[in-house]
């Protein structure tokens, strides 16, 4: 028992050391938008409408022990538009 716990301590300590010089980036954006359009010979074709589109990045890179360097990241985004027939 006390044999897997070193191993266990050990692989840990091997992980959290590892990424011991890591920098970690947060951006995003946010755009807002206001369209308005028309079409005189129909008026179903005519309409306006509000749109909002955003967008959250976070990236990790660092420098492993080994002197192997990595990077790790993700993004997420969201859009939504209501437009509105006249």
């Amino acid at each position: 028992m006390k044999n897997k716990l070193l191993t266990t301590t050990a692989i840990a300590g091997l992980l959290v050391s590892g990424a011991a010089f890591a920098q970690t980036t947060v951006t995003g954006n946010l755009e807002l938008t206001y369209k308005g359009f028309s079409n005189k010979s129909s008026q179903a074709a005519s309409g306006r409408g509000l749109g909002k589109e955003t967008q959250i990045n976070i990236t990790n890179k660092g420098k492993l022990n080994n002197g192997m360097d990595y990077v790790a990241g993700f993004s997420i985004e969201h859009d939504c538009r209501k437009w509105i027939a006249s």
